[in-house]
């Protein structure tokens, strides 16, 4: 009986060790600074770094966030960055994230659609 406590002990003992050990990996090692100055900045950062070549892009009024946060599930559906523009004037910086994306897909069939 006490042998089999002593061995059930080192047993448990050594699975816990061997539980506790880490796994690598990258994921972990790597650091993406998504961080803009403004958030038409940082929303191009992250179309830019997790939208390699999109087939679609929508872009919404920054005036109106809650419009940015209800069309996340359309955008996560598309596979599209959402990308921030004034009512009256396109961001400098969205500007260019469109152009170099569009460039991409001007060979595509894409459309303008107004919410």
């Amino acid at each position: 009986m006490f042998n089999y406590k002593k061995i059930m002990c080192c047993a448990l003992s050594s699975a816990t060790i061997v539980g506790l050990g880490t796994v690598p990996s990258n994921a972990i090692n790597e650091n993406i600074d998504l961080q803009g100055n403004n958030r038409f900045e940082t929303a191009n950062k992250i179309a830019l770094n997790y939208f390699k070549s999109p087939e679609n892009i929508i872009l919404v009024n920054s005036d109106a966030i809650s419009d940015a946060l209800s069309v996340a599930p359309y955008a996560k559906k598309l596979n599209a960055p959402v990308l921030l523009s004034k009512s009256d004037d396109l961001d400098k910086k969205t500007k260019e994230t469109l152009e170099r994306n569009i460039g991409k897909i001007k060979s595509k069939k894409y459309s303008f659609n107004r919410w």
